[in-house]
């Protein structure tokens, strides 16, 4: 729960979640949106399950109950980068590390209109 909710970047073509960059709307405790009722009108970066942009490459996380149900609609879905830390070089690791740990990352982050 609340994977959706955290930013990626790519590397080595895999979507990795960043782990310390979730919406700022995210309680980290419950892992639960803090405006789930209004979040499409407060945050332009919340995915939509009617949108099809929901299904964009990089969207969902691995395991999303979207993605089970439309397995086809995604072929490249956030995952951690601990199932995959053995095959990156250590130049991504460390692009990983820095990118991770930026302060404020939601003002270099870019809506997904496409």
């Amino acid at each position: 729960m609340g994977k959706c909710c955290f930013y990626n970047i790519e590397l080595e073509g895999y979507n990795v979640i960043l782990s310390n960059q979730p919406c700022k709307y995210l309680d980290r405790d419950t892992m639960k949106c803090k405006i789930y009722k209004n979040r499409f009108k407060i945050n332009p970066y919340c995915l939509h399950s009617e949108d099809e942009n929901m299904f964009n490459k990089g969207s969902l996380p691995k395991g999303c109950l979207f993605l089970e149900k439309h397995p086809e609609r995604e072929k490249n879905p956030k995952i951690d980068i601990r199932e995959i830390a053995d095959n990156l070089s250590h130049q991504s690791i460390m692009i990983y590390n820095m990118v991770n740990n930026i302060e404020h990352i939601e003002q270099f982050a870019i809506k997904r209109d496409d």
